[in-house]
């Protein structure tokens, strides 16, 4: 995955603040209700693309990918919708009515769903797995007084995000390996119960893969003795400065002031 420059300002932030600022963005694109609180909320997302220095291209990659099926997704909010209200009225397809509210709530979708996919993807470019697992223990680290695990949660965390890419490489590689003994991908030929006759060959060395993997880290781990119990140490230690309190406290003020007002 590329990375962003490390003497970026944003980099410079507690890996905590990398996580809640997202985290409080995407809640906030979940709220809003307006076309202009969805755009005033791309303000600080832009502002932290230009603090962060990511490369563009996957950035930009991240949003087009899913862009066709958000059109369509929009398209039918605006074909099929359920608003009673027909004027001014401005386009007839059959039963369908098509009102410029019908249009607004189209573009509320895709201004929503673009800004989403943008602030999560930006998340994932600056911020590592071993950060972000780290960042997710040591704010659930109060609930350990309630007897809550929260090194077993955050392992789990991070052991999620490194098999996901472990998986894909592992499927397309097993997916060529049964394309050169002569399996047939992509021909569309046969109705269901046949693609997934198909699909068999590949999920079965797939899932046992992923059990040997599994095996093989818990072997690994108890060899090296691991225990959830005790408070480990980390070679970079986590510092919460003043700049992060502001980061998170202007975020999370101007996301509020942005529902509250829109």
């Amino acid at each position: 995955m590329p990375e962003v420059r490390t003497g970026a300002p944003y980099m410079r932030l507690d890996s905590r603040t990398r996580l809640l600022a997202p985290v409080i963005l995407v809640i906030a694109y979940l709220l809003a209700r307006s076309l202009p609180a969805l755009g005033l909320l791309f303000v600080p997302l832009l502002l932290a693309v230009f603090l962060a220095r990511p490369p563009l291209k996957p950035l930009v990659r991240s949003l087009l990918i899913p862009l066709p099926f958000l059109v369509v997704l929009a398209a039918l909010q605006v074909l099929f919708n359920s608003n009673t209200e027909v004027t001014p009225l401005l386009l007839q397809l059959g039963k369908n009515t098509i009102t410029p509210h019908d249009l607004l709530n189209g573009a509320r979708l895709l201004v929503r769903f673009a800004g989403l996919v943008s602030t999560i993807s930006l998340a994932g470019l600056t911020l590592k797995p071993s950060e972000a697992a780290r960042a997710f223990e040591r704010l659930l680290s109060p609930l350990m007084a309630l007897k809550i695990p929260a090194q077993d949660l955050a392992l789990m965390v991070m052991v999620t995000l490194r098999f996901i890419p472990l998986l894909a490489q592992t499927s397309k590689r097993i997916s060529r390996a049964q394309t050169a003994r002569g399996a047939e991908w992509g021909k569309g030929k046969g109705g269901i119960t046949a693609r997934v006759r198909r699909v068999i060959p590949v999920i079965i060395p797939l899932f046992v893969n992923t059990l040997q993997r599994s095996e093989n880290l818990a072997s690994a781990m108890q060899a090296r003795g691991y225990s959830s119990t005790q408070k480990r140490t980390t070679l970079l230690p986590m510092q919460f400065r003043v700049a992060d309190g502001i980061v998170l406290v202007l975020v999370l003020v101007f996301a509020g002031l942005v529902l509250a007002f829109f």
